[in-house]
């Protein structure tokens, strides 16, 4: 099984929480994201594990295995997401449930 996109689980992240929409880059194992609200973000990922730390004060800590991420950030925000094909499933303590569907470089994001 392929590990969850960490651009993927930060995109969910900021969608469900914070804002609604951002640009992302990745340069080695760091990925900076901004979003529409002028919050900046850096993700680093070690191995299995990913910290995402935010200009607002916004930090959260992903542990990746197999198909499966369990996030758990600093603002009481929980949940998991697990890959399926092109398909991530996320499901968060907040009541925040949603999909991320990958078409080559494009990824859409949807809350339930």
């Amino acid at each position: 099984m392929r590990k969850i996109s960490i651009l993927i689980i930060l995109g969910l992240l900021i969608y469900s929480s914070i804002a609604k929409a951002g640009t992302a880059q990745r340069f080695g194992n760091t990925t900076y994201y901004s979003d529409d609200n002028g919050n900046m973000y850096t993700a680093q990922q070690y191995g299995n594990s990913t910290y995402v730390n935010g200009s607002n004060g916004y930090n959260a800590t992903v542990q990746n295995y197999g198909n499966t991420a369990y996030v758990n950030g600093n603002n009481g925000f929980n949940g998991t997401a697990q890959r399926f094909g092109n398909t991530t499933y996320f499901n968060g303590s907040n009541g925040f449930n949603g999909t991320a569907q990958t078409y080559g470089n494009t990824t859409y994001y949807n809350d339930n």
